[in-house]
Formats: C-alpha cells, structure tokens, sequence
C-alpha cells in the first residue's frame, strides 16, 4: 500500500480583490456606514468575489475597520426625518406556463423601515407611477425624499440629451412635484449608494421565491403581501434598536403627529386585498 500526501492547495481560491473593488468597499462604508455584513451583502451584486474575509481586510488596510467617531451616529445619513423612501425595482423568476415574468417595486423608508411592495407585469414608467400612488395611499405619514436609481422607469436623466423627449418631464417626476416630493437619484456608475432597497430585494427573495416553489403569480403575490405584512408589524430589527417598522412609526406619530395625514393604527398598515 502506498501512501502519499495529498495537496495542500485550498479546494477553493478566492481572488484577491482589486485596489478599485478595495476602493468601492472604503468608500460606500463612510459613505453609509455600513456594517461588514451589509457591506457584503449590498455590494455583492457589483463585485462578486467580495466576503466577509476579503471586505474586512479592505477595511483594514483603509484602517475603517472601525468607524472613526467623527463618522458614526453624523452625516446626512441619520439627520432625515421619517418619509425618506428608497425605491428599486427586482426581477422576479419567470413560472412555468407563462410567457413573461413579473417585476417587484420595493419602497423602504430610510428611518422606519416601513416596506410597501407592487408586483407588476412589466418595468415602465407607468407602473412606476402606479407604484408611487400606491406608495402615497399606503404610508400614513408626509413623504419628503424619494431615492431611485436612473432606469427609465423612473426618470429620463439617465438618457442623452439627444435621446430626451422634448420639452417632457418623466411620469414618475411629476408624480413627485405634484406632492411636494423632492426626487433624487444615485450617481451615476454607483448604484450601491440605494443600498437599502437593495438588501431589501435580496430578503424578499430569500423570504419567498428562493424559499419555495410557486405554480402562479398570484400565489407569489400573496407571498409577498404576507411578508411585507410581517416585516412592517412582526419583525424586530437591529437597525431600529429592536423595534418593528410598526413600533419606530408609532414613536415618530407620537413625536411628531403634525406629519401624519391619518389615523395610525396597525389595521391602517396591513395589507388586506391583493394588489395586482
């Protein structure tokens, strides 16, 4: 019998990540102050070899392993009032026996957590708009700010001049104007700077579609109904120091009832019929 040693070599070789993926990493942890584990999470999407080891050494080596106290708890990151909604869009996977799929409209509230969710049959500036008029009926309290990225969806700023509709404002801008809204988006080539709608995508699919197996769109929908009922009355998050989105909404009726446009109550929160 013959004995030999076997390879040291690791079975799997993570690449090292580049000074510019180091870069990215630096840039949106002081930028959202991040956790290292939302950091990987957010930016998995854009740099794929990214992990927990990798992350942590790139924060190291830009010494931000730490936040520095000039940057935790300050910043325009934690100044805004409740009514800050990030918006995003997901894909959802396409179900046997249908031609299309379906898409997810995604608002959460930078502060509350709040989540109101929209499946929708195509990714239009239409459906943008029906969205946000869902999003204004849905939250009870004033909405001031609205992040979205620069799809088409959402805004023409992403086009070219040349590309532009004459002398046309997008569906989804007017939308905002008309209720006193002010629209931002990310910058350009930085998507990640909507961080927050993105760790909700990824959630929402680990919660429904990568959970189980769906013989139609309606019952993903109820899915989706169900977790959003969930997050919005159930779920504690650390984010909010153990509160549900419920609980952070009622403390802020309760400091600032003069922002809220109806009675609050966890009934005027649930979602009761199916929105597609």
């Amino acid at each position: 019998m013959e004995i030999e040693d076997h390879s040291t070599r690791p079975k799997t070789i993570h690449r090292s990540l580049t000074k510019l993926e180091k870069r990215i990493i630096a840039k949106v942890r002081t930028h959202l102050k991040l956790s290292l584990d939302d950091l990987v999470t957010t930016l998995h999407p854009y740099l794929p070899e990214i992990n927990r080891m990798n992350c942590y050494r790139a924060l190291v080596e830009h010494q931000l392993q730490r936040l520095p106290k000039e940057l935790v708890g300050r910043g325009q990151f934690g100044t805004y009032l409740p009514g800050f909604f990030h918006v995003d869009t997901a894909y959802l996977p396409q179900l046997p026996g249908y031609r299309s799929r379906r898409y997810l409209f995604v608002g959460i509230d930078r502060v509350t957590k709040l989540v109101c969710l929209l499946m929708t049959r195509t990714k239009s500036a239409r459906e943008s708009t029906r969205f946000l008029s869902l999003l204004f009926r849905f939250v009870p309290y004033e909405i001031h700010r609205i992040l979205t990225d620069n799809g088409l969806e959402f805004t023409y700023r992403g086009l070219a001049p040349s590309l532009q509709p004459t002398r046309k404002t997008h569906p989804f801008d007017r939308l905002c104007q008309r209720n006193g809204v002010r629209h931002k988006t990310t910058q350009f080539r930085h998507p990640w700077t909507n961080g927050q709608a993105e760790r909700m995508n990824h959630t929402i699919k680990d919660e429904t579609v990568k959970k189980f197996r769906y013989d139609t769109y309606e019952q993903l929908e109820d899915d989706l109904l169900r977790f959003q009922d969930h997050h919005n009355l159930e779920t504690r998050l650390k984010s909010i120091t153990e509160l549900t989105p419920y609980e952070k909404v009622l403390q802020f009726n309760g400091d600032h009832p003069e922002k809220f446009t109806r009675k609050l109550s966890k009934e005027t929160l649930r979602v009761c019929t199916p929105m597609l």
